[in-house]
């Protein structure tokens, strides 16, 4: 069972350091009455959950794709103009253009919105999202704790 991909775990990570400094210590030293500590605590390690993931997920994908767009596609220009271009699993193309075309199309997938997007998740929840959940856990623990 896959439990989490990539940098994933740091999810566990966060949620490992709310219970510690929320839970853990404020309360082996005052007891319940600081438990209101859990919110501050949690709602911080949620942000740092949530920026860490995006990073990860969303800007860092993103920006090795801007990175090496510009070779690819001289690469497969390259290819195009010498007659050789052809995509896997895909008949040769007929044409320099039909195969201008499937070069393009390729490009503009490669570029896509969701190309390699959300790979660091935890439990198949993009890392992300864990600051939701450690969030709720720090607004809801201080509230049911009598």
């Amino acid at each position: 069972m896959i439990i989490w991909r990539g940098w994933g775990i740091l999810a566990a990570g966060y949620v490992a350091l709310t219970g510690i400094f929320g839970i853990g210590i404020p309360w082996s030293v005052g007891g319940a009455s600081l438990k209101w500590i859990m919110l501050p605590v949690a709602l911080g390690m949620a942000v740092a959950c949530w920026f860490t993931g995006r990073y990860f997920n969303v800007v860092k994908p993103r920006r090795v794709v801007e990175q090496e767009l510009p070779a690819l596609r001289q690469q497969m220009e390259a290819s195009v103009a010498a007659g050789t271009f052809r995509l896997a699993n895909q008949p040769p193309p007929t044409s320099l253009e039909q195969a201008r075309g499937q070069a393009e199309g390729y490009l503009q997938f490669i570029s896509g919105q969701h190309h390699g997007r959300n790979w660091h998740t935890m439990f198949f929840l993009p890392m992300q999202y864990w600051a939701f959940l450690i969030a709720a856990w720090g607004v809801a623990l201080p509230l049911l704790v009598h």
